[in-house]
């Protein structure tokens, strides 16, 4: 419901003053013997002819006019609550580096991939066109160009690119079933070896044997790395040990059937495991094992069917973060959004 307060003030005034001209009226009151009763019924000074000067009744609140010649002009509550909007709009404007900001061109096609040094001074970025390109904000010129552009993993889309804690590697992760570690520089350090497919069990494959959809660094020790697969497992990883996983967890569904893992993530303390699975479950498990089930799990977070593309937890490790997309309309909405952030619309 809207309420008029200028008009249940003018309104108020009015009765005010109706009451007062009927009881100086009745009674014939007359103040100073200069005031008195006009015809009509209307009060008459001798220092004043505009009645509306006259304050009768309670004061106004600060902001409202009397209506009368000296008022100020008054403000409603819908303008105040545009001017309200306004300055909201202007404190975030104003903190938001509009002016200082540069466009980075990666190509052609659209960017799946991006990563930042922990000092600020390096960008890395990748797309569909299997580019990796390792820009560095002090050497750049005018020109704004990567100082190298590199295609790490062959013919495959790159997935997951991600700096370690201190900054001098480079984790890479693509459509296929080998993660690989670069240096600061984009030259290779170690890549996994892949699994053999045919072995059903896959503990006792020395790497994935199917595409990989997510890598992360441990946030505490700079050498360990997860990787998550369809091959419906987790794998953790050393990058001193080139020949062989450290540990294999293997997805499974509320009925112990075996679910492709879509994202994957450490806790911000390093002692968990988290894991979206295309079952629709989130399930967790603590880093330092054992992994034969998680630890915590939720079987309905999500819809069975889809892919949790991503997954995240607070500092406190209270509260969890996923995002669902439908597998059907998954690749359309990453190349709509991701075109318009390379095209900077």
């Amino acid at each position: 419901m809207h309420f008029d307060v200028e008009k249940m003030f003018a309104e108020t005034r009015r009765s005010a003053q109706e009451y007062t001209q009927s009881v100086a009226i009745k009674k014939g009151v007359e103040t100073g013997g200069a005031e008195g009763v006009g015809e009509g019924g209307e009060m008459r000074s001798g220092d004043s002819s505009d009645d509306d000067d006259d304050i009768i009744g309670p004061p106004l609140p600060p902001g409202y006019g009397a209506g009368g010649s000296g008022s100020q002009p008054e403000r409603s509550e819908e303008g105040e609550s545009e001017e309200d909007d306004e300055e909201d709009n202007s404190d975030f404007l104003h903190s938001f580096p509009l002016s200082h900001e540069v466009k980075l061109e990666h190509g052609d096609k659209p960017v799946s991939a991006l990563g930042m040094d922990p000092s600020g001074a390096r960008v890395i970025s990748g797309g569909y066109d299997y580019t990796v390109r390792l820009w560095d904000f002090a050497g750049m010129d005018s020109r704004l160009k990567s100082f190298r552009s590199i295609t790490p993993c062959e013919s495959h889309r790159i997935c997951t690119l991600q700096y370690s804690i201190t900054g001098d590697a480079i984790l890479v992760a693509s459509g296929s079933a080998q993660a690989k570690v670069l240096d600061r520089d984009g030259h290779n350090k170690m890549q996994c070896p892949k699994g053999w497919q045919y072995i059903i069990d896959m503990t006792n494959t020395k790497g994935h044997v199917s595409m990989i959809n997510c890598a992360c660094w441990h946030p505490k020790i700079k050498e360990t790395f997860l990787t998550c697969s369809n091959d419906c497992t987790l794998r953790l990883w050393d990058v001193n040990e080139k020949e062989k996983q450290l540990n294999v967890i293997k997805g499974r569904d509320k009925k112990g059937r075996k679910s492709a893992i879509s994202t994957c993530t450490f806790s911000k303390d390093g002692k968990m495991i988290a894991a979206g699975l295309v079952d629709g479950s989130i399930q967790l498990w603590k880093s330092s094992g054992p992994f034969t089930r998680s630890s915590l799990h939720q079987y309905t977070a999500h819809t069975p069917g889809t892919e949790t593309s991503c997954i995240t937890m607070s500092h406190d490790n209270q509260t969890l973060v996923s995002r669902e997309v439908a597998l059907k309309i998954t690749i359309h909405y990453r190349k709509l959004r991701l075109f318009l952030f390379l095209k900077g619309d």
